[in-house]
């Protein structure tokens, strides 16, 4: 629900306003998209001529666009592994914003992506170099950013995490004089 509320706002912008709204829900929770591409199939693989095509209309069941979802929930249980601030509440919060835009934005290449692919399939003599792009766009887009963005977001976002992983301390390192006066009180 959060998800389908934070795409429709830009899959209403970015896409130009035809009949069919871009995204809608049905009934049994599939993700019907309607993504305008306006382009002549010069070779269709169906028919004798040229064929107009002006949206490529597909839907997706839940489980597919679920990946997109995962990021907010890997993003949070790794930022709240942090103690916690007011500071460290605050990069959280922000990083949340960040990874929504991600989530969308990877939602609407994969709407994208799709569409392209589907238009690619109505021609009779297909570009095979443009359908290995389009599916290594699809697989970086549907298996890599959902899941290794919420990592790549943290590491940039919460410092301490880093330093957390790697074992450094996020202290400053003690000085010499520092390091005599922490051993002498020591062995008091």
């Amino acid at each position: 629900m959060l998800l389908r509320v934070a795409v429709e706002v830009p899959f209403t912008f970015l896409l130009s306003q035809q009949s069919p709204p871009p995204l809608q829900l049905d009934a049994k929770g599939d993700w019907n998209f309607s993504i305008p591409v306006n382009t002549v199939v010069n070779d269709p693989k169906e028919g004798s001529g040229p064929r107009q095509v002006g949206s490529i209309d597909f839907a997706a069941p839940p489980e597919n666009v679920a990946p997109f979802t995962t990021g907010w929930f890997v993003y949070l249980g790794l930022a709240l592994s942090l103690p916690f601030t007011k500071a460290h509440l605050r990069r959280t919060l922000i990083g949340i914003a960040i990874q929504t835009a991600v989530s969308v934005l990877a939602l609407f290449v994969y709407a994208e992506v799709n569409a392209l692919g589907i238009l690619a399939s109505l021609h009779a003599a297909p570009a095979p170099f443009y359908e290995w792009l389009l599916k290594y766009a699809y697989h970086i887009d549907y298996l890599v950013i959902p899941y290794a963005g919420p990592f790549l977001l943290l590491l940039v976002i919460h410092p301490a995490w880093w330093a957390q992983l790697t074992g450094e301390s996020s202290e400053a390192p003690l000085k010499r004089g520092d390091a005599a006066i922490s051993a002498q009180t020591a062995a008091r």
